[in-house]
């Protein structure tokens, strides 16, 4: 047992290191011409929307996309309407790696050698590249590893025992997925591990649901403390985060529990289910929200009057 979670967590300190790799990566590029690479990314709110999804989905955690966002806010690099623009790309960048069938196994030793190569060379735009790519080989080699010491994990006394605690107690599930997310802030890392539980039925469907929207929750909230010493607009975004992912979740989860019976004679497994679920709910709030954001920020300043874009 020691062992096995010896490695887990060891693959979790990996994830987080390429996590953080990914953040140096992005953070030199800000230090560049920024003002026209952001104006390139940016132009529009749809322009915004789809490079917060690009750029979560190749960071795996929306979190570290927000806190940049708020960075950039802060700075006037980027208006507080493109910066929610962003944030809701964001919430739906994160769940995209959930559907990405392709073997990414195979590329963990491309993108090492090639993130190393870079990171040698003296130019300074190939040393960022070269962290970005080896970052991303961190993460495939942590979400593999711990695709396969799961098989071995579960079946352990104390992680049935503690899977039966969640089982009977849905509150708990909730707040142990707080702070979960709160903890790793990625909804990819954590989702891939709750999907291992619920084949290898260590876990309730119905208890993965409280613990999701626990993990909802919780990955909002680092970007929340990040925002202490921005300015208004950073923190209106880091609270604009933390309403969709809560609004997203407590909306849509019940609906989808009263109604998952119904999906489920579509021929969908219960993880698929999930996966369109989370996936589908933040496409429809980010339908619904995108085309009020310059509304949104009126009632907030309450200084110019709305015209629709």
């Amino acid at each position: 047992m020691i062992e096995v979670l010896s490695f887990f967590a060891v693959f979790l300190t990996i994830f987080l290191f390429g996590m953080l790799l990914l953040k140096i990566g992005l953070q030199n590029f800000e230090n560049q011409p920024l003002r026209n690479q952001l104006s390139f990314l940016t132009k529009t709110s749809v322009h915004s929307f789809l490079t917060g999804i690009l750029i979560t989905f190749i960071t795996q955690s929306s979190s570290v996309v927000i806190i940049i966002a708020i960075v950039l806010v802060s700075a006037r690099f980027l208006t507080l309407h493109k910066a929610l623009s962003v944030t809701l790309g964001a919430n739906i960048g994160a769940w995209i790696p959930s559907f990405v069938f392709f073997p990414v196994s195979n590329l963990v030793l491309p993108l090492l050698l090639l993130g190393t190569l870079l990171i040698m060379l003296s130019s300074r735009k190939s040393f960022s590249i070269g962290v970005i790519l080896f970052g991303l080989g961190c993460l495939t080699v942590s979400l593999n590893g711990c695709k396969a010491l799961s098989h071995t994990l579960f079946p352990l006394t104390f992680v049935q025992d503690s899977m039966n605690a969640l089982s009977s107690n849905e509150l708990l599930g909730s707040i142990i997925g707080v702070l979960l997310g709160g903890i790793i802030q990625s909804h990819t890392f954590l989702f891939e591990i709750v999907l291992e539980a619920i084949k290898e039925q260590a876990l309730p469907f119905k208890s993965s649901l409280f613990l999701l929207w626990g993990i909802s929750i919780g990955t909002s909230l680092f970007p929340l403390v990040a925002s202490i010493g921005s300015n208004k607009e950073g923190k209106f975004l880091a609270l604009f985060y933390i309403l969709i992912n809560t609004l997203g979740t407590s909306i849509f989860l019940p609906l989808f529990y009263a109604f998952h019976h119904i999906f489920s004679m579509l021929f969908f497994t219960e993880e698929e289910l999930l996966r369109l679920f989370f996936l589908g709910s933040h496409i429809f709030l980010a339908a619904v929200f995108l085309p009020l954001l310059q509304l949104i920020i009126h009632v907030k300043e309450k200084k110019r009057p709305y015209r629709p874009t």
